[in-house]
């Protein structure tokens, strides 16, 4: 899962909506060797095929999102959250979950995500829908899984669901399984971090076809994973990387990480992982998992990026020490 806070740097010339084709300026399109257009009731899907022979299936359901907003403006519900949500579930959950694999993730962003469906008071949504870009985010999408697949293969055919996120901070996402992402995209002036993203949830994606029966849910296998695909997405864009301060680099909090390392209170992991508004920054795990394993992978320059992806928390955690007295 990817939930980092990123710089948002804004791509300023894609900033109009007239002016996506900026793609073609820097060679995108080129990344692209086949592409079928579908379109149905509610959502449009993009096929691609990639250079390496790489299918990919993106979904644009901003299609169910119109519809949301015609049935709140024709029953007047503007106001009405309990409505609101009831409205989001029938008219965009229901109608895209079979494309957009919505079987409940174990995510907070998506639990966020479906009880806070996008307000319609001030048109912040229709006004997403109508300047965002489907071909220049089509590109960034090929962009950030070609240059992924570059360091690390994967499966031959994946699938990525783009999902309006107005009212995100960041864009983010979630990899389910070894084929499929969620994105989470908040607007179009974050097509760089979602970049970030799709290269996060790729290694998450790579990660479970190399190890397919792991599930990953004490703490330290949070951390790991975590910091596996972060150190990851640096690979590709260093400036990506939360710049720890010092309410990061707290000794206090590395003692309490490691008395829980055991840990499966996904209350508590999650606090460690996403912050809270007490002891831990935000997203502490992700940049703590991230120092972990770059001390991991530079303290063994002979592995290759699948041999430490595929190396086992444990293994990290018993050849990384500096972490644990640096702060």
């Amino acid at each position: 899962m990817k939930k980092w806070i990123l710089p948002l740097v804004a791509l300023l010339i894609l900033s109009g909506c007239n002016n996506f084709p900026v793609y073609k300026q820097n060679g995108l399109e080129q990344l692209i060797v086949q592409r079928e257009t579908i379109q149905e009731q509610f959502v449009d899907l993009e096929v691609i095929q990639l250079d390496d022979d790489y299918e990919i299936t993106v979904v644009f359901p901003f299609k169910a999102y119109e519809e949301y907003i015609r049935i709140v403006n024709k029953q007047g519900s503007q106001d009405e959250s309990s409505q609101l949500k009831d409205i989001f579930q029938e008219t965009v959950i229901d109608n895209i979950a079979t494309y957009c694999f919505l079987t409940k993730p174990n995510s907070i962003h998506y639990d966020h995500y479906i009880n806070n469906p996008p307000p319609l008071k001030g048109d912040l949504l229709k006004t997403y829908l109508k300047e965002l870009d489907k071909e220049a985010i089509l590109m960034m999408i090929a962009k950030g899984l070609t240059e992924s697949r570059d360091l690390l293969k994967g499966p031959k055919k994946g699938n990525v669901c783009v999902l309006p996120a107005p009212t995100f901070s960041y864009s983010s996402g979630i990899a389910k399984g070894e084929r499929n992402m969620i994105l989470f995209y908040r607007n179009i002036n974050d097509l760089d971090s979602l970049f970030d993203v799709i290269t996060h949830e790729y290694h998450h994606n790579a990660l479970a076809n190399l190890a397919p029966t792991h599930n990953y849910i004490t703490l330290l296998e949070q951390l790991i994973i975590e910091g596996k695909a972060t150190y990851f997405e640096s690979l590709l864009n260093q400036e990506s990387v939360l710049n720890g301060g010092e309410e990061y680099e707290n000794h206090e909090l590395v003692k309490v990480v490691l008395e829980n390392l055991d840990s499966y209170s996904s209350e508590f992991n999650e606090k460690v992982l996403f912050g809270d508004d007490e002891r831990f920054p935000p997203n502490y795990g992700y940049y703590l998992g991230y120092t972990i394993v770059k001390e991991y992978v530079e303290k063994h320059p002979q592995l290759s990026i699948e041999e430490w992806t595929k190396a086992d928390p444990e293994e990290i955690l018993e050849n990384t020490e500096d972490w644990k007295h640096s702060y």
